[in-house]
């Protein structure tokens, strides 16, 4: 395999100094066997600016000991990455690490343990000269409202066709139900102070980390469990790094009162927040997704593989029923 990525290597020779020896394919990168130990390689899919700004996040943290974090390594110039012909790339440190699963009630425990430390921890943050702050603080009522208007407009676009395709057929029979969901969400979030929690937020300099896939956390043989990535890393209220988590355990529905009293024991959320929270899982983001994929960009795939793609978000917005009737509020005791 390394003869084949040949000029690979030596940009890393040239970046790190390393002499390769083996390179295997791993997640989002390549695992190096070299003269220095193992270390993995991981392509990134962000600007060099974007970069900075997740770097400067890393920095930042290491800087107020929180620990859940591959050590970066440094190009002999100093940078946080090299930049090859095949895009950008970091250099982390490796050990005999395994993924995560939350079926395992203790990797989702330790999980939700480190977004409560990480949360507290990136309070005060600053982006270093030269990066671009990426930042969602406010957004999403705008997002909310952006989906039911293309909502609309599909739905009349679609009446007016003579001959609808399948997929088509299924958006007409399913998209009344989900604009009703999503404006009912709009009015649950204009009933809380969302404004005034993001004014506290960015007060705050608050940072989510925007990915909370198994895939996005390991573990080594002390049971440590570690964050691969910072790559979706933004300015953002911390609760919606909370409700992302409960989504990716939709279908451990009876661990989500689980995941909010634990979070809360780490770090507390008011009555307001859940509601927030409440109002976020609610709203059918995955079907508008497609939605909106299919709008724009019908033609980049068969009605077949567009049907696959919306019958996949119209289950992922059935599980979501056994939250209609679950009252967050009342999951963590709250004086507040």
């Amino acid at each position: 395999m390394i003869w084949k990525k040949q000029p690979l290597a030596v940009e890393i020779k040239r970046n790190y100094g390393f002499d390769v020896y083996g390179m295997v394919t791993q997640q989002s990168g390549w695992l190096l066997e070299t003269n220095r130990g193992k270390f993995q390689l991981k392509a990134l899919g962000s600007s060099e600016a974007e970069i900075l700004f997740h770097y400067s996040i890393y920095q930042y943290l290491k800087g107020k000991g929180f620990q859940q974090l591959l050590d970066v390594l440094a190009t002999r110039d100093g940078k946080p990455y090299m930049v090859t012909e095949e895009g950008p790339f970091q250099m982390v440190a490796w050990e005999e690490y395994k993924s995560i699963t939350y079926d395992d009630g203790t990797d989702l425990q330790r999980v939700i343990k480190i977004m409560a430390d990480f949360h507290k921890s990136s309070q005060g943050f600053k982006a270093i000269a030269g990066s671009k702050v990426r930042t969602e603080w406010g957004r999403w009522p705008w997002v909310f409202q952006g989906y039911c208007t293309l909502g609309n407009k599909m739905k009349q676009l679609l009446r007016e066709k003579h001959r609808p395709e399948k997929t088509e057929k299924a958006i007409l029979e399913s998209i009344d139900n989900h604009l009703e969901m999503g404006h009912q969400c709009i009015m649950m979030l204009k009933e809380t102070p969302y404004l005034d929690i993001v004014e506290e937020s960015m007060k705050k300099r608050e940072l989510c980390i925007h990915r909370w896939s198994e895939k996005n956390f390991i573990k080594n043989q002390e049971q440590e469990i570690k964050i691969f990535s910072l790559e979706d890393a933004k300015h953002d209220i911390k609760i919606i790094d909370v409700a992302d988590l409960i989504l990716e355990n939709l279908e451990r529905s009876e661990k989500i009162p689980d995941i909010l009293g634990e979070y809360h024991a780490h770090n507390p959320l008011s009555n307001d927040e859940i509601k927030i929270i409440q109002a976020y899982i609610r709203f059918p983001h995955e079907y508008f997704k497609v939605i909106e994929k299919y709008y724009k960009n019908k033609s980049s795939g068969s009605d077949n593989y567009w049907n696959k793609k919306l019958k996949k978000a119209l289950k992922a917005e059935k599980m979501k029923k056994n939250l209609m009737d679950l009252n967050l509020s009342g999951v963590v005791r709250n004086d507040a």
